[in-house]
């Protein structure tokens, strides 16, 4: 390493205080070629002239990388990053928006660009960013050029977030440590590549992905064709040299405990929790530390609690699981593998993924309760090359396993441990074939990300009305096969009323076109409705064509106190009686819902000045003549409130108020995961037996386990419920969740009574094929079988799920 020549070996290393001196010396170290250690908000860099060709290979030394691969450069800010690469709109945007802060974009070089090619590992890109840290900005002024800055610790380990840390990890293998003091954010910066038309999160970080899309919309996840443009993707990585096992329910004695939320495991040798509130940016900026601190050689193993997968807890939730995961994965597949060959011959380099780095996010649930093992991740690109695949698959007797945007919560897409399975993932498949607003049609490959869809209709002035949580990441393919819901079912219908004609890929390679834009077709079996909901068990769907609506011109939002349960369903049918089928939603919140959003949700305030045991939010949309729309839902609210059904009701004023009672919905769902072990279920009844059935349940689980705290909630509109019994407070968690299958059949059973299903609208996947089994009849799973026999002969299509073997 070239540094200047009156520094000695004895004083590399020193960590010294910011101040105009030392910024000074690390300045003149960074022009000489040298390494000096910088805190961001983030974590602590390794920072180099990101000019200079030696210094930043003299990073990678340092750091003892096992290859070169992409690092981020710092730069003080937009106007210095788009002299290195090529700014369009959407990264001025997300500049505008998040800069300074922890969000590295990743964009096409200039066509002079001066930055050190090792930067950018041989591609065309290079990850930039703007620090959000008065350390780090005083140094790129004071030094005055780009800095390469890969966090301070050796390749794999546990990231730095205090000066101590790099003291401990790279000693004398840095000339100088900027000592700054914790890093606030604590975690890597969010990695967002946008050199391509449809952007890719590269690596979840301190940007949390929902706040990105609300400035550019739909995001793709990182797949095959981007393994190596980032850095922090590698599949074991940020990892201490104790074991660590994720999602624990219970801890042993020679364990230590990477506890979250207000009731940590009990019996660990020792415990970090990174936030009693259940607070993600707590718990992040405290999760590398923690990770040291209960690093020790004494112990067997971490055990780390689960933690919530929105906001920062996808990043969170990132590291702890490629912290965990083994080390020294082989990259690459058999050359002998003839199998793999073909498939490789059909998709193409881009379409065939073997590198287990690159495979894992295929292979996990998003809640990560379940993990797969697959021969391959097979990409195809048209529906040609997916027929392709299937007659291989077929061929060779190997079960395929069809994948959206992998955002199911049954693990419908995840494959079984054997390892015998091909993942065909459609991602590629993502083009808009045709938009027909006469016939208010728009024809959709299934890799379309379904807020993508929403955008082209809504560029042709109309709607297309399935709206999720994950309309920003998941496929339109993965939405049909699951016959997704959403909050506007109540209105237009789940995804299969949407649906008017498919395109799929049978077992045996041969292809069905269907892809008819008719509402009228009376020519026999709808055969179309075969292929939604069957999640892949039955054939690939690659396209479809699905309905349009007009757009709706006018918005009504509000949130009312019931009397009761019963007063929420008759508010219901007063309020469609009034304003007839605009009604869009309806939605049930319960109060300990809301005392729980309240408690562990920053931002969240409660509509009503009130206490309420109930409380329901709805929305009107219109598409003319609607001006008197709020007016309308006010005189229905104020009959009620007459009538002794409502004591108390707001109407949102703006839409930021309308937000902000959504906000209030979702916050429901959030907060349940910091209020200790929760025990889910996703059942439906007949609108009218919803408060029946709410009573019945709760009453059921008190007397089987005193002091459970039932959280039902959701879609009373249609009958949707989630009911979600969360554990009696003081619990032991462990011993909570492991009387899961006697709960669930409790309620169950109840619902079974109802006429209702246990399965609204996630789906049964593998998750819930023997509860599914238990429930239907003879006749209906006998009628399931013969279905799969006669369409997947071989049993090769998603085997195991859905439909008993």
């Amino acid at each position: 390493m070239t540094r200047p020549a009156d520094q000695t070996e004895a004083v590399r290393g020193r960590l010294v205080r910011p101040n105009a001196a030392a910024y000074k010396e690390a300045a003149a170290l960074l022009r000489a070629g040298g390494l000096v250690a910088v805190p961001t908000e983030t974590v602590y860099g390794l920072g180099a002239d990101a000019t200079n060709d030696e210094a930043v290979a003299a990073i990678f030394e340092a750091k003892g990388r096992p290859r070169f691969n992409p690092l981020i450069v710092h730069v003080r800010d937009a106007e210095a990053a788009a002299r290195f690469v090529v700014f369009d709109d959407r990264a001025k945007a997300l500049a505008k928006k998040f800069w300074p802060g922890p969000l590295s974009l990743v964009l096409r070089r200039t066509a002079d660009c001066p930055i050190s090619l090792l930067c950018s590992a041989g591609l065309e890109t290079l990850a930039v960013r703007v620090p959000d840290h008065p350390v780090g900005q005083a140094l790129l002024r004071t030094a005055a050029c780009p800095i390469a800055a890969p966090s301070a610790n050796p390749a794999g380990a546990i990231s730095p977030t205090r000066a101590e840390h790099v003291a401990e990890s790279l000693g004398d293998k840095v000339d100088l440590i900027l000592d700054g003091g914790p890093c606030p954010v604590g975690i890597e910066s969010t990695v967002l590549d946008i050199s391509g038309p449809t952007p890719v999160l590269l690596r979840p970080g301190g940007v949390p992905i929902e706040a990105l899309i609300q400035v550019i919309g739909p995001i793709a996840a990182a797949d095959a064709e981007t393994p190596g443009a980032s850095p922090g993707m590698l599949a074991s990585h940020y990892a201490p040299r104790l074991p660590l096992r994720l999602d624990a329910v219970s801890v042993r004695a020679d364990e230590a405990l990477l506890a979250f939320g207000p009731e940590p495991l009990a019996g660990a040798a020792v415990t970090e929790n990174l936030s009693r509130r259940g607070d993600l940016k707590e718990a992040a900026a405290k999760l590398f530390a923690a990770l040291r601190r209960l690093d020790r050689p004494d112990l067997a193993g971490i055990a780390a609690m689960p933690i919530p997968e929105t906001g920062l807890g996808a990043a969170i939730n990132d590291r702890l699981r490629r912290a965990a995961a083994p080390r020294g994965v082989q990259d690459e597949t058999s050359p002998g593998d003839d199998f793999l060959s073909q498939i490789k011959a059909v998709v193409g380099d881009k379409g065939l993924v073997t590198n287990p780095e690159a495979m894992a996010p295929h292979l996990s649930e998003l809640r990560g309760r379940f993990h797969g093992q697959a021969k391959c991740i097979a990409r195809p690109g048209s529906t040609a090359e997916v027929a392709a695949v299937v007659r291989l698959c077929a061929e060779a007797g190997a079960p395929i396993v069809p994948q959206g945007g992998n955002t199911g919560l049954v693990a419908g897409g995840i494959p079984f441990e054997d390892g015998q399975a091909v993942v065909l993932n459609l991602g590629r498949m993502n083009r808009i074939r045709a938009v027909d607003p006469a016939n208010d049609t728009i024809t959709v490959e299934a890799g379309c990300i379904l807020h993508a869809v929403q955008q082209a209709a809504a560029a042709a002035d109309r709607l297309f009305p399935v709206s999720l949580g994950a309309e920003g990441t998941c496929q339109i393919g993965g939405n049909i096969s699951t016959n997704a819901g959403g909050i506007q079912v109540l209105r237009y219908g789940n995804m299969r009323e949407q649906v008017l004609g498919l395109e799929v890929v049978l077992p045996d390679g041969r292809v069905w076109d269907g892809l008819r834009a008719l509402r009228k077709d009376n020519t026999g079996y709808d055969l179309k409705q075969l292929f939604i909901g069957a999640e892949g068990t039955l054939g690939v769907i690659t396209a479809a064509v699905l309905r349009l609506y007009p757009q709706p011109r006018a918005q009504a939002t509000a949130f009312a106190a019931v009397r009761d349960l019963d007063a929420a369903v008759a508010l219901l049918g007063r309020l469609r009686a009034a304003v007839g089928d605009v009604v869009t939603s309806f939605e049930l919140f319960p109060r300990r819902g809301i005392d729980l959003a309240l408690a562990y949700v920053p931002g969240t305030q409660d509509p009503l000045a009130g206490r309420h045991d109930w409380c329901v939010l709805m929305e009107l949309t219109a598409t003319g003549g609607s001006d008197d729309l709020g007016e309308s839902l006010e005189a229905a609210l104020a009959a009620a409130h007459e009538d002794g059904l409502v004591p108390d009701a707001t109407v949102a004023a703006s839409q930021a108020q309308a937000d902000a009672l959504w906000r209030l919905r979702e916050s429901m769902v959030e907060a349940q995961k910091s209020a200790g072990g929760s025990i889910k279920h996703d059942v439906a009844v007949p609108v009218s037996a919803v408060p029946a059935f709410i009573a019945r349940a709760s009453a059921a689980v008190a007397a089987l386990i005193p002091g459970i705290r039932p959280i039902p909630f959701g879609h009373l509109g249609d009958g949707n419920i989630h009911f979600n019994l969360s554990q009696p407070e003081g619990a032991d968690r462990a011993a909570y969740l492991a009387r899961w299958d006697e709960v669930n059949r409790v309620v169950h059973d109840i619902v079974a009574e109802f006429s209702g299903s246990i399965s609204a609208e996630h789906g049964i996947g593998r998750m819930k094929v023997a509860e599914n089994r238990h429930y239907k009849s003879a006749v209906e799973i006998e009628l399931m079988q013969r279905v799969k026999a006669a369409l997947d002969p071989q049993g090769i299509m998603n085997p195991g799920k859905v439909v008993p073997r």
